[in-house]
């Protein structure tokens, strides 16, 4: 025969107290992970933002190339909203470093 020991209240309490501790740790750790992915997620906005420049720059690039250019002046032009972050210090330096 078996024998069934009702629970008691303050033994369901117990048990649900800590269900919800549990709970309230599953929650804290899906905040920071949610709050890094959208770190993660902002960093790589940032970078193909900066692969989308760096690929206008090489489209211009090889526009002045196929054209039959012979002036490779800095592609990106100055009265741009956004400042350009690439190294154009002179156009002998972009001619050498580019035109190989």
């Amino acid at each position: 025969m078996l024998y069934h020991r009702s629970v008691t209240t303050d033994e369901r309490l117990d048990r649900l107290t800590e269900r919800h501790e549990a709970l309230t740790q599953n929650v804290e750790l899906l905040a920071i992970e949610t709050h890094e992915l959208k770190s993660a997620i902002a960093q790589d906005a940032e970078n193909i933002r900066a692969l989308a420049r760096i690929a206008e720059i090489h489209e211009r690039r090889t526009t002045h190339i196929e054209d039959g250019s012979s002036n490779l002046e800095c592609p990106v032009r100055t009265n741009d909203a956004r400042p350009h972050d690439h190294d154009c210090r002179s156009d002998d330096d972009y001619r050498l470093r580019y035109s190989r």
